[in-house]
């Protein structure tokens, strides 16, 4: 009886630790979709997303030529949102769903890829629930970074899982030694490179771990090699359709990219979600250091227990090898967004619950006294409900961030919804749409009207926007509608704007889109709009022995209030190349040159500085000047100065006859500043 007993005990023990993991981990899973579905089909489709949707129901000939012509993609996601559509259709919701099936998937198989690096560190350790594999999960299931790729009509999500598949399977190979363990991991690697192109950066991490791999490494070595031909004679004819598409990318930042800055917003939309705030930000960085600290220290420690080093590895070169590789490349070429690095996210996290799990273990022994055993637990559950917590899973997973030009930045993705339907429902007759960027995706996806639209992409190339503009005019289009969608980019020196508004009339739009802007203009009848902007100072001024001619200058007002504003519109022409990053003060003075308002700002716009100018060509530079509440009526002198920021060097000044004119101040005129009578 006792012996029955004892027997019936130890089955249903077995049977508790048999379904243990899988309940743990369906449950897990469940929230996970959860989270990603809901509120799926709110926002509305932003630029590239509206991208993958317009390509992806033409047909399949059409598509192809449209993604080797105009995107920079490899054509496995397009082609299965394309079958996919057929069946679902094309609503906000269902082009997302795929994301979410993808995002849903990779919770268990972060899961089951703890599960196995524990193993391989000590394979003699029996436990009903991998700690690693499910506090793994719990964090990928509540990372804000997830969730919101998971609920993006692109391919970022589809590649972190394939990249993780593909290396999951090579620990199998690994192991496993047969054949059909090296098809599978070559399949899923074939689909990880044709998904995203981040996902070559794996293969150097992955060939690094077999030749570390201490088991049989020559046969392992060969069975990769064997794999990876494979791959290549896969991928072989997108090879030359994938070279094209990388010529075609354009910077949209320029200069060197600043490593910490991007360092911090990496690790700071791994761990967070985002840049929640300059002081908040402070804990979620904070915190995702100290528990990758932890997580490295654990690796670290099971080699130096005489455990496997396999692990360590595995996790250690996921991370790093391909991060290294990217950040190398975009030092120089600075296009760079952390979501380039969603494939090493896997190894990130993982890394994370070796460290929690770490914490949780003294739970599981019986060496240490009661009190460190309840310390490390609390500290383990506080630090996985702090990261959980901190990734503010509500916020607005539509902002995230990427980092150019050094420095950080938000994306905003607008609401295009909102944009078009106010544009379809207050346009007329005579309308047309010119578009910044040549996103015309959104518009092509939401319009109903189908008003004829326009790209306007003239970078430096002012004169060429003039043509496109005149075009317009030649087909007696009475009204342009702008969509600017980050026009930093399209026209960084504010050039076709400040030319609508010289040459044109604004009809004001009374309406916000979420960060993305609309203007409208109405054409002057019988006008083209003109190259040469209309100044109403000229002036035979060269500054910098020959570098900047002085084009001439417009003042909004050389009457005005304490407290109000004048704005000074400069007109230039580079005569050389320069690596110099000019600056332009322009100063209220007094008869004794006293400053009573100075305004210090660079040359051009932040996006388009004096180094990036085009040479012979007329450039825009507008600056205000704030006269201070205070000032005391009377006459100045409005003076310029231009200097070199680098050197803080001021430019000589010269006519352009050569004469030297012995100053760096030029003059702008008189502004006389009234008195505010008293009421």
């Amino acid at each position: 009886m006792r012996k029955a007993k004892a027997l019936s005990s130890v089955a249903r023990k077995t049977t508790v630790r048999t379904i243990a993991a899988p309940v743990l981990v369906f449950l897990v899973t469940m929230v996970a979709f959860l989270l990603r579905f809901h509120q799926l089909g709110t926002r509305s489709l932003w630029v590239d997303e509206a991208m993958s949707v317009v390509f992806a129901a033409k047909p399949i000939p059409e598509l192809f030529h449209l993604l080797v012509t105009e995107d920079i993609h490899p054509p496995l996601y397009p082609l299965l949102l394309h079958f996919w559509m057929m069946v679902f259709g094309n609503s906000e919701q269902s082009v997302r769903f795929p994301s979410v099936v993808f995002g849903v998937l990779l919770i268990p198989l972060i899961y089951v890829t703890g599960r196995r690096l524990e193993q391989l560190e000590d394979p003699n350790q029996r436990l009903a629930v991998s700690p690693v594999g499910l506090v793994g999960a719990v964090i990928a299931t509540t990372s804000v970074y997830y969730i919101a790729y998971s609920q993006e009509a692109r391919n970022y999500m589809a590649v972190t899982l394939m990249g993780l598949l593909s290396s999951y399977l090579l620990l199998g190979a690994l192991q496993g030694k047969r054949r059909r363990d090296w098809v599978a991991y070559g399949v899923a690697t074939a689909g990880a490179v044709y998904t995203h192109y981040t996902a070559f950066l794996l293969l150097p991490f992955h060939f690094l771990f077999v030749m570390l791999w201490g088991k049989d490494r020559r046969r392992g070595w060969r069975s990769w090699a064997v794999s990876m031909a494979g791959v290549g004679i896969v991928y072989l004819p997108w090879a030359g359709y994938s070279l094209s598409q990388m010529q075609r990318i354009s910077d949209y930042w320029s200069g060197v990219l600043q490593l910490d800055a991007a360092l911090r917003t990496s690790l700071l939309v791994f761990v967070a979600g985002g840049d929640v705030g300059t002081r908040i930000s402070q804990l979620p960085l904070v915190l995702g250091l100290g528990l990758l600290a932890i997580g490295l220290f654990a690796l670290v420690l099971g080699p130096l227990r005489r455990k496997s080093s396999q692990p360590t590895l595995f996790l250690l070169l996921y991370l790093v090898v391909p991060s290294t590789i990217l950040f190398a490349v975009a030092y120089y070429r600075p296009k760079f967004d952390p979501r380039y690095l969603l494939v090493v996210t896997p190894a990130f996290y993982l890394i994370l619950a070796w460290g929690i799990a770490l914490l949780f273990r003294p739970m599981l022994s019986r060496s240490l006294p009661a009190v460190p055993r309840v310390l490390l637990t609390v500290l383990g559950i506080s630090a996985l409900t702090g990261t959980i917590a901190i990734s503010n899973v509500y916020g607005d997973p539509g902002e995230l961030m990427h980092v150019g030009d050094g420095a950080g930045a938000v994306q905003q993705y607008g609401d295009y919804r909102a944009l078009v339907a106010y544009l379809d429902s207050h346009s007329e007759p005579g309308d047309a749409v010119m578009l910044m960027m040549n996103a015309y995706h959104p518009y092509v996806y939401y319009s109903k009207k189908n008003i004829p639209w326009y790209p306007m992409e003239p970078f430096d190339d002012f004169d060429g926007a003039i043509i496109r503009l005149n075009r317009l005019v030649d087909l007696h289009y009475r009204r342009i509608w702008f969509i600017l969608w980050q026009p930093q980019w399209a026209d960084p020196a504010n050039y076709v704007m400040q030319v609508m508004d010289s040459q044109a009339i604004e009809i004001p739009v009374n309406a916000s889109f979420g960060g993305i802007g609309l203007r409208l203009f109405h054409l002057v009848p019988g006008q083209r709009f003109n190259y040469y902007p209309k100044v109403a100072h000229k002036v035979d001024a060269v500054f910098g022995d020959g570098l900047l001619e002085f084009w001439g200058w417009n003042l909004s007002s050389t009457t005005v209030a304490p407290g109000d504003s004048i704005q000074f519109d400069l007109h230039w022409i580079l005569h050389k190349p320069t690596t110099a990053k000019m600056k332009t003060k322009v100063m209220l003075m007094d008869s004794s040159l006293h400053q009573y308002a100075v305004v210090d700002e660079i040359m051009g716009t932040p996006y388009y500085p004096t180094y990036r100018w085009k040479t012979d060509q007329i450039t825009p530079d507008e600056h205000t000047l704030k006269i201070p509440p205070g000032t005391p009526p009377g006459t100045y002198d409005a003076q310029l100065l231009v200097y070199d920021e680098h050197t803080m060097t001021d430019q000589p000044i010269q006519k352009w006859s050569g004469q030297k004119l012995g100053t760096t101040l030029l003059s702008l005129g008189k502004i006389t500043v009234i008195s505010i009578p008293h009421s």
